[in-house]
C-alpha cells in the first residue's frame, strides 16, 4: 500500500489508476511524465538515487583511479573500493535532499503540527479569524485577503519561531548536500557507464 504524502496531498488526490497509466505513457514516449514536472526537484532526488544505487548493485567495471604521484594506477581491488565508496557518497547526499529521506529532522515538528492544526480550527487556515474590521472591509471590496500566520499569535510564536529556526538548519544542511553532490555528479558524470 503506498504511503500518503502529507507534505503534498494534492498528490494524493492524482494518484490513481487513470493517472498512473496516463504518466506511464508518457515516460514511455518521452522520457518523462506531466507529474515529474510539477516538482522536477523532488523527482530527481527520488529517481537519481535509485537509479545509482541499481548502477552500483548491478555495474561490471568502475573507473581507473590512479595513486598521489599521478601516473601509477591504484590496484583493481582498490579502484573498485573507491568507486563503491564514491557511488555510496552520491547516493547518500541525494537521498538527504529527500524531506522523507533525510538524516536530520526536526525535532520540533510534531509539536508545530499540533499548533498548526490548532491554530487553523481557531483561526482558520488563512487566518481569517484573525482579520480586524478594516480588513474584511477591504476583501469584501477588493477580493485581497490579508493572510495572518500562526506567529501572530503569542500563544504560537515560540513554537513557530523553534521549529522555523530548525527547519533553516536543514535547509542548509541540504544545500550543502546538494552542492556536494553536484560537485561529485560533475567530476565523475562521464564515469556513469558501465
Amino acid at each position: 500500500m503506498k504511503k500518503e504524502n502529507k507534505k503534498y496531498p494534492m498528490l494524493n488526490i492524482l494518484d490513481n489508476k487513470g493517472h498512473r497509466i496516463k504518466h506511464s505513457h508518457q515516460r514511455i514516449t518521452k522520457g518523462f511524465a506531466d507529474c515529474d514536472t510539477f516538482n522536477i526537484d523532488t523527482y530527481l532526488s527520488q529517481l537519481i538515487p535509485a537509479m545509482l544505487k541499481d548502477f552500483k548493485e548491478n555495474k561490471h567495471s568502475y573507473p581507473v583511479f590512479y595513486k598521489e604521484d599521478g601516473e601509477t594506477m591504484l590496484p583493481e581491488e582498490e579502484s573498485c573500493k573507491k568507486w563503491n565508496e564514491i557511488l555510496d557518497r552520491m547516493i547518500f547526499l541525494w537521498n538527504e535532499l529527500d524531506n522523507e529521506l533525510c538524516s536530520k529532522k526536526n525535532p520540533y515538528e510534531e509539536e508545530f503540527m499540533k499548533a498548526f492544526e490548532k491554530y487553523n480550527e481557531t483561526y482558520g487556515f488563512l487566518g481569517e479569524g484573525l482579520m480586524s474590521e478594516e480588513e474584511k472591509k477591504k476583501a469584501e471590496n477588493t477580493s485581497s485577503v490579508k493572510v495572518h500566520f500562526m506567529n501572530e499569535v503569542p500563544e504560537y510564536k515560540e513554537i513557530h519561531d523553534k521549529y522555523m529556526k530548525e527547519q533553516k538548519k536543514i535547509e542548509e544542511y541540504q544545500v550543502q548536500c546538494k552542492d556536494e553532490a553536484f560537485d561529485l555528479m560533475k567530476q565523475y558524470f562521464y564515469d556513469l557507464w558501465d
